[in-house]
């Protein structure tokens, strides 16, 4: 559909489909607010990197600044062309990285089966849900499946990569090889992890990354992470503003001149923004992502019921969208006591599954309104 309509951005397709361009207002304000995190801990995790290998250049906020400013410049002189280039080398590096670091832990452990022993040995609730900490609950693991399962249709810097593919083919090759080179990375995480909890267990999430991805490495090894972490942020981070310009882009009107003004200065605001969250956050980096995730997620029936039903559905839904997306950033910035749960489910689940709701029984209700104008237009006709 986006390529038939001709692909403006997501938030462009809305407005379309809905009829009604504050479907696209919404949308921009979701990821404007929800990508902020994300790119927040691109910032922090490479500060984090460079303060562990120059403890007396810069201190934590001007590395961040440094790479705030690196990731705005990259974006602007860049283009897609460039994204994708990046994406491939970072991706490569970081990938083959990780697996020597991933490796070498198992093999430090004699294999994967004496690893998980040990992890057992040192604290068996590690190997076991909801965790030591009580984290992984039931319903925070299905909340996570659908915040992760929606990225490519909430996430505009993934939906992007789908859409420019030249047909169907191989969009369909670039959603299996995003699934698989996700996977990819994600085992030898698994493996570094269980060592960090049997070694750093009491260790800060500083000290944590720095001792096993770079001072426990050989300085070629360690070199190589550097770049490779720093080549992944700055790629990540920029295709997320590039992105974020074609949505911005695509609910402007008027002169070329001043939609450009306008969307430099949003990239500007969202880099000063992700820079201020960089500052301020713990170092956690995962369940800010998963919060970025969870917070995007939402607007999935949203987008889904749009694109899926033959008539746009009632606007309100965009309505309650909004108001979805608002009482989840207002539980998440604990300014507010606002509640984590409603009765007794999580907020973000509960969220998913009422807006859910609201999207089904709006499409039918347009479904069988329209069948019903049809069917009064051909009793007239008769």
């Amino acid at each position: 559909q986006a390529r038939e309509r001709g692909y403006r951005g997501v938030a462009g397709l809305l407005c379309d489909l809905y009829g009604a361009n504050w479907a696209g207002y919404v949308y921009l304000a979701g990821i404007l607010i929800f990508l902020v995190p994300y790119v927040a801990i691109q910032i922090r995790g490479i500060a984090i990197f460079l303060s562990a290998i120059f403890p007396e250049a810069l201190p934590a906020w001007g590395w961040s600044t440094a790479i705030v400013a690196v990731m705005l410049m990259y974006s602007e002189v860049g283009g897609l062309r460039a994204i994708i280039y990046s994406d491939v080398m970072q991706g490569t590096i970081l990938l083959v990285v990780l697996w020597i670091i991933g490796v070498s832990c198992v093999v430090h452990f004699g294999g994967i089966g004496e690893m998980f022993q040990t992890v057992k040995s040192v604290d068996p609730a590690l190997l076991s849900t909801p965790g030591p900490q009580g984290l992984f609950t039931f319903q925070f693991l299905v909340a996570s499946f659908f915040a992760i399962v929606l990225i490519p249709v909430t996430q505009p810097q993934v939906t992007t990569r789908l859409v420019i593919m030249r047909n169907k083919e191989k969009m369909h090759r670039m959603a299996v090889s995003l699934g698989v080179f996700t996977a990819l990375i994600l085992l030898p995480v698994i493996a570094i992890g269980m060592y960090g909890a049997v070694y750093y267990g009491e260790a800060t999430t500083r000290e944590f990354l720095s001792q096993v991805l770079l001072f426990e490495r050989t300085n070629i090894v360690a070199a190589t992470v550097v770049i490779g972490l720093i080549a992944a942020a700055v790629s990540t981070s920029d295709s997320q503003l590039f992105a974020l310009g074609t949505e911005v882009r695509s609910l402007l009107s008027g002169k070329e001149r001043h939609i450009l003004l306008v969307t430099r200065g949003f990239i500007l605001l969202f880099g000063v923004l992700a820079l201020a969250v960089s500052l301020v956050s713990s170092d956690e980096l995962v369940l800010l992502a998963r919060d970025s995730f969870a917070g995007t997620a939402i607007m999935g029936p949203l987008i889904i019921s749009a694109i899926f039903s033959k008539r746009a559905p009632g606007t309100v839904l965009i309505g309650a969208t909004g108001l979805g997306l608002l009482a989840f950033l207002l539980s998440r910035v604990n300014l507010f006591p606002f509640p984590d749960t409603v009765m007794g489910v999580r907020l973000d689940l509960f969220l998913f599954a009422a807006l859910t709701l609201i999207a089904v029984v709006s499409v039918l209700l347009e479904h069988f309104q329209g069948d019903s104008a049809i069917g009064g237009q051909a009793e007239n006709g008769k």
